[in-house]
């Protein structure tokens, strides 16, 4: 696996944002400048011929039309190898030919409900035809039938125009789900360092989600996807999921996880899609006509976030974090009105200013969230390296007392393990007669020659001014009388012989036994016996040369 340095993951991850603030930013010209024909509302292609009614037909049920029919003449349209092109939501259909049923679409229940969705209709017009006749019938009554209008025109450059026509709308919504993707790979690879925030996590799911529904919401997607049941039905799906982590993401980054009324939101929410999916899957009740719980739900998380803001802004003051997230709020509730009209109407008005509203909130408020984030990371290694030098010792880098203290009493497994004292000869002597230099130099020393004896076979703490020890586990014996005669050969060649800054360590070393320990202190204290044994033989040597 290639290794990245975290710095620069974070750099390249802040680089990526502003780079899609570019992308953004040319986006919108793009869409002021060249436009779009969904935002034209008409959707057809310059080959098109638009069809005028000769009559319609329409029976209400209360306020709402349930039932439409709409008559064409056909005898002065050009129809060789073309299509009559019309768009639908959750209405059956039947399409007659000169009073013969050339097409029909009618809801059927299934897995995911029973509705038509949304849709465009491509009906291939038999040669010779005069009259067609266009019959709808709503799905769900309580809702308004879209405008219907049909236009005649070629099936296939109709779909290359449409989807042409959608590629705007198709990069802003990738551009979405990018970032959110983009996020939670980035918290993923920085848990360890943020793993009580989440932050990151949940708004990068916010992101993935909410990019998610606004495909489901296109025509690309009414295109190419052709169970079209099954795609109103994710669409819903999704459009519950957006106020959970829309409302965990606020709760975290403004409160920093802790529990806040969006707690009872977040249960509200859960509970509706564990209510209203069953429903819908045992075509009790459509999650079409639940729709409104969900909206209502997610304007509560947005007056959540509101007034959440507002008590931050009296507790510390309009900062640069509270004004932008107050910009965020303004454009998802502009682009959620628009997209709420075109809802309750069956309209598809506007998209691409809706999905632009989004990227914009979300690139915004994902930029300040990852800023946060790099600042919280940042702080987190600092205060990281400050325990890490509370439990060093700066002179020798070995561990120092405080680590082997918090070591001897957090340990839990004493089998096989083993603890080596060591001992400075001649400290002392050495700092009287050379300077406090040459002591710290011999008591490097010593610590190196430790460390490149054993290496990282075991532990290295410096317990005191001139006392070390290490800590093996699973070693024999014979492994450890094997390393300390390597460590005496060593010793020897460190420093002049005929000074007092030659190199002369002395060692113990014991194994722990639970018949003679009591705890490993004991272990310790056994090993200091055989150091202390050592230290006498060594002067004694000395004293006969």
């Amino acid at each position: 696996m290639i290794y990245m340095n975290r710095d620069f993951l974070r750099k390249i991850t802040l680089l990526g944002f502003h780079l899609l603030g570019a992308v953004l930013i040319i986006l919108m010209i793009t869409s002021i400048f060249v436009g779009s024909p969904i935002v034209n509302s008409e959707s057809e292609n310059a080959e098109s011929v638009r069809l005028t009614p000769k009559s319609t037909v329409g029976v209400k049920d209360g306020v709402n039309e349930v039932n439409q029919q709409f008559e064409y003449d056909l005898s002065k349209v050009e129809i060789s190898n073309k299509s009559l092109i019309f768009y639908t939501c959750h209405q059956n259909i039947q399409v007659y030919a000169d009073d013969r049923e050339i097409y029909s679409l009618a809801k059927r229940d299934g897995v995911f409900g029973g509705t038509t969705g949304a849709r465009w209709n491509y009906v291939d017009i038999p040669s010779g035809t005069v009259n067609m006749k266009v019959c709808l019938q709503a799905v769900y009554s309580q809702y308004p039938m879209s405008d219907f209008y049909a236009y005649v025109g070629n099936a296939r450059q109709d779909i290359l125009h449409k989807i042409r026509g959608s590629l705007l709308n198709i990069l802003l919504i990738i551009s979405i789900v990018v970032i959110g993707v983009f996020l939670v790979v980035f918290w993923l690879y920085e848990r360890k360092t943020v793993r009580k925030k989440k932050t990151i996590l949940y708004f990068g799911f916010l992101a993935i989600t909410t990019g998610i529904w606004c495909f489901n919401d296109t025509e690309v997607a009414m295109i190419l996807l052709k169970n079209n049941c099954a795609q109103s039905f994710m669409a819903f799906v999704f459009l519950m999921l957006i106020p959970i982590f829309y409302l965990k993401y606020v709760s975290s980054y403004l409160y920093g996880g802790k529990r806040s009324i969006s707690d009872y939101i977040v249960l509200a929410c859960i509970l509706n899609m564990f209510i209203c999916i069953p429903l819908h899957l045992f075509g009790i009740i459509a999650l079409k006509q639940t729709a409104v719980i969900t909206h209502i739900l997610l304007f509560s998380a947005v007056i959540y976030q509101f007034f959440a803001l507002i008590t931050r802004a009296r507790e510390r003051g309009m900062d640069y974090t509270t004004w932008v997230n107050l910009i965020g709020i303004g454009v998802i509730v502009t682009a959620s009105l628009v997209e709420l009209n075109n809802y309750y109407k069956s309209l598809m008005n506007n998209q691409e200013v809706i999905h632009f509203g989004i990227l914009f909130a979300v690139f915004t408020l994902g930029l300040v969230a990852l800023r946060d984030a790099k600042r919280n990371i940042e702080q987190i290694k600092e205060v990281s390296v400050y325990k890490k030098m509370a439990l060093k010792d700066i002179q020798t880098g070995m561990l120092n007392r405080n680590a082997y203290d918090r070591w001897l009493y957090s340990e839990k497994i004493f089998d096989n393990l083993a603890i080596i004292v060591y001992d400075v000869n001649n400290l002392k002597q050495c700092n009287d007669l050379l300077g406090h230099e040459a002591g710290d130099r011999l008591i490097k020393q010593a610590a190196d020659l430790i460390k490149t004896v054993f290496g990282t076979t075991g532990e290295h703490y410096r317990i005191g001014g001139d006392e070390f020890c290490t800590v093996l586990k699973n070693v024999t014996k014979e492994y450890i009388v094997e390393r300390l005669n390597l460590l005496d050969d060593l010793q020897d060649s460190v420093g002049d012989k005929n000074s007092v800054s030659t190199l002369s360590l002395a060692s113990g070393y014991a194994f722990y036994n639970n018949k003679l320990d009591l705890d490993l202190e004991k272990t310790r204290k056994r090993a200091d016996l055989m150091l202390y044994e050592n230290k006498e033989l060594m002067k004694k040597k000395m004293s006969n040369r």
